[in-house]
């Protein structure tokens, strides 16, 4: 199979989607005939689309309710490779990214889908219930996939996915940090003290410290995904990997950099849980489930995809942390 050329980004005006759409654009110097387009619920007047790198894409308007008009702008652009990078509550994975993947299924041009992981792997993180409600579209992608290559006639498999796995992002990592550039090391993430907070030299670690850490800076993760359109086949799976480490090494290595002791409290998960309470918002059940997910070990070691390995060179969590925190 060939490199993507038409490439569609749904939720390409988020903060993790406009990483993969500048990132995609910058690849345009090399590959001047890729055309992107980038899929959003709604257009401003004044940003209509997307402008990287001396190159743009348009940004279209969609319902993620409405498959036959998602069908229809991916048929007028003759889109190959649709990226989700949609974001949202559970309704978004139950319900949007499965539409939009039937839209996808129903154009002829349409070879390859990556749904929306890039963060941990969704199939082994039990505890978070928005991680487990993104199986089902893989488990479908399989069944597309496994189909599609029984009927194919002898001329190579017609239909690819891969999900990308790339861990938690490390650019948090950075929050609160004291450079006169410090907001520059969130790209276009927000600030939010995971596990960590630098600022104040303090952290809350999850179970015994010793479960892993996998991280990758968001402007990596972009990068990422934008060299692997240009790959001639895609595998089930493409992981990044910046840094895996545990969360008493990250701590070891941050009191060097910082030059301090962290005051650390390590918390049980009868402790996360308890914080829990019905009424907090979707946003903080998913980070206390994190939480949970982290101090079970459910993150697992991994490498960079060997394809990109030496095409991407990934920021590691020491270099990153002495960028910012030196």
């Amino acid at each position: 199979m060939s490199p993507s050329q038409r490439i569609a980004v749904a939720g390409g005006t988020g903060r993790i989607g406009l990483h993969i759409v500048e990132s995609l654009l910058s690849l345009k110097s090399t590959v001047p005939s890729l055309h992107i387009i980038v899929l959003s619920r709604s257009v401003k007047p004044e940003k209509s689309n997307i402008t990287f790198a001396g190159s743009s894409a348009p940004i279209i308007a969609v319902d993620y309710n409405d498959t036959s008009g998602i069908e229809s702008v991916l048929r007028e652009h003759n889109i190959d490779t649709v990226i989700s990078a949609l974001l949202g509550d559970v309704e978004v994975f139950d319900v949007a990214q499965q539409n939009l993947l039937t839209a996808a299924l129903n154009v002829p041009t349409i070879r390859r889908f990556a749904p929306s992981e890039l963060s941990i792997d969704s199939e082994t993180a039990d505890s978070v219930t928005i991680y487990v409600k993104k199986r089902p579209i893989l488990q479908r992608l399989r069944e597309v996939k496994a189909a599609r290559s029984a009927s194919d006639s002898g001329s190579g498999v017609r239909f690819e996915y891969t999900k990308f796995v790339t861990g938690t992002i490390m650019n948090y990592l950075a929050s609160g940090n004291p450079k006169s550039s410090g907001e520059d090391a969130h790209g276009h993430m927000f600030a939010y003290k995971l596990i960590f907070d630098f600022e104040n030299g303090t952290a809350e670690i999850p179970g015994d410290g010793q479960a892993l850490l996998w991280t990758s800076r968001i402007q990596d993760i972009g990068e990422f995904i934008a060299h692997a359109t240009q790959l001639d086949g895609w595998p089930e799976q493409m992981d990044l990997v910046g840094d895996v480490r545990s969360m008493n090494e990250i701590r070891c290595l941050a009191e060097e950099i910082l030059g301090k002791k962290l005051q650390v409290t390590y918390i049980s998960e009868e402790t996360i849980q308890s914080r829990m309470d019905p009424n907090v918002t979707p946003l903080a059940k998913m980070a206390f489930e994190v939480l949970l997910s982290f101090g079970r070990g459910e993150m697992k070691r991994s490498k960079t995809y060997a394809s990109l390995k030496d095409v991407v060179k990934p920021v590691g969590l020491e270099e990153f942390l002495r960028m910012w925190w030196g």
